[in-house]
């Protein structure tokens, strides 16, 4: 039974750690310039405060925590995610975009 624990417990430590690989978080104010986002190697945002995500290339599909609806951007499409957002992004199969700060009026 000893091995079988050991065995299981190793098992689930590989599972999180692929996981933890998958997921990438970052935060808006710190991305420069394009972001790529490539196959099965989603990303995760907490948005601190209205960002504009812009699809330059690809597609990008863009779950928001407590909304109804997903976002599917395409080329030249944007989405303005409101202050404190949640945003899962990923690229089907990849996408670049462009991350900025809404101007304030």
């Amino acid at each position: 039974m000893l091995n079988l624990n050991t065995s299981l417990r190793a098992h689930m430590a590989t599972l999180k750690a692929r996981v933890a690989s998958l997921m990438c978080k970052r935060t808006p104010d710190a991305l420069s310039g394009l972001t790529t986002i490539e196959p099965n190697q989603p990303m995760r945002i907490v948005c601190p405060s209205n960002v504009v995500v812009t699809c330059v290339s690809g597609i990008a599909w863009i779950t928001a925590a407590k909304e109804t609806r997903d976002v599917v951007l395409e080329p030249g499409q944007r989405h303005v995610a409101a202050r404190k957002a949640r945003l899962f992004i990923n690229g089907m199969p990849r996408c670049v975009l462009r991350f900025e700060l809404e101007a304030k009026p």
